[in-house]
């Protein structure tokens, strides 16, 4: 374990930013694809405020990665 939820939502931003300029699209698309608000949104992936876990269950849809692809860095990413 040794994961406490600020490191959940960095490691969550990390791959949903990757995500974001890897499917070239943008943070505003991806909120609104995601139904969650443009500035709550925003909040989240600043690293201001934590995110829900059905808040990353919808952004991993929208992103059409799975739920722990979210949440982990995998090594394609790691890569690039």
């Amino acid at each position: 374990m040794g994961k406490n939820i600020a490191d959940v939502t960095s490691a969550a931003n990390h791959t949903i930013l990757h995500q974001i300029a890897k499917q070239n699209t943008n943070r505003h698309a991806l909120a609104k694809k995601a139904g969650i608000p443009q500035t709550s949104f925003d909040r989240k992936l600043d690293g201001h405020t934590d995110w829900y876990v059905n808040e990353l269950g919808r952004v991993a849809e929208a992103l059409g990665v799975t739920f722990a692809g979210v949440l982990l860095i995998d090594q394609d990413q790691a890569n690039d």
